[in-house]
């Protein structure tokens, strides 16, 4: 685009001023003759050969440096291109970081919930009230013909009756509970390991046989206090120190043995 325009003018123009000087030394040779003219064309074609010389001369001097300046600017252009590249390179590297990231990030979400699953169900089964009063839960009208009733075994029937609802629920809850972790133990075997797997496995399932050992329990105390009402009999006292011992097992377990094992697996992306 730079070279072909001045070439074009340096040429033009040097056609012209040849042609101009051979229409003046017509003129010349017309009006002073020829020994005149030669006279004349001796002095003046050196000049005018000098002048067009260095007008040649110049106009390359404008080419050369229009040329710089285009390799400059190419320059210029090849340095910001590398620094985009650079600049991409860079954002490619924080995408992937970003993507990895994200991914680890995912990972440890499924597996801290997966493992929550379990801990909680543990923590709901340890906080599971053994005494019997917190199923009976009488009425303030209850609680007045209590001691006054003279049809004790009417009164107390709905009571119980309403104890036993309450404590099927917990049944039916760990029930569930037991069939919810089973699929959840099969996800184990893919976010954990095998040893992860044989753990929790057998975790959940001592849970679920302490959860068992606490329904049954209160089933045998709602029956007692049913017929220590009705009989008027002394007052029983209930033994609650296995079932406590096995919760305490049972913690410490989870809180050192599952804790330990799937720590590794608990980690943070930083």
């Amino acid at each position: 685009m730079y070279t072909k325009k001045p070439t074009n003018l340096m040429y033009i123009s040097c056609a012209i001023d040849i042609f101009l000087f051979i229409i003046f030394i017509i003129l010349i040779v017309t009006v002073f003759g020829v020994e005149a003219s030669n006279k004349f064309s001796g002095i003046v074609t050196p000049l005018i050969i000098g002048l067009c010389t260095v007008y040649v001369a110049w106009c390359q001097y404008n080419l050369a440096k229009k040329q710089h300046e285009l390799a400059k600017e190419q320059k210029q252009l090849t340095e910001k291109q590398a620094t985009i590249s650079e600049q991409q390179v860079r954002v490619a590297e924080e995408n992937k970081d970003i993507a990895h990231n994200k991914l680890k990030l995912e990972l440890f979400e499924k597996r801290y919930d997966l493992f929550n699953q379990f801990a909680e169900y543990f923590s709901e089964c340890y906080a599971m009230s053994l005494s019997i009063d917190h199923y009976i839960k009488l009425s303030p009208k209850e609680e007045e013909d209590y001691t006054t009733t003279t049809t004790r075994s009417d009164f107390i029937q709905p009571i119980y009756e309403r104890a036993v609802k309450e404590i099927k629920r917990l049944e039916e809850w760990n029930e569930d509970k037991k069939k919810e972790l089973e699929i959840g133990l099969l996800k184990v075997k893919f976010l954990f390991n095998m040893k992860t797997h044989e753990i929790l496995f057998q975790f959940s399932k001592d849970t679920h046989s302490l959860a068992v050992n606490q329904y049954e329990f209160l089933f045998r105390e709602i029956e007692k206090y049913r017929n220590t009402y009705v009989t008027s009999g002394p007052a029983h006292v209930s033994d609650i120190s296995e079932i406590v011992a096995e919760r305490i097992s049972l913690a410490r377990r989870l809180h050192v043995e599952i804790t330990k094992e799937v720590k590794p697996f608990l980690h943070v992306p930083e």
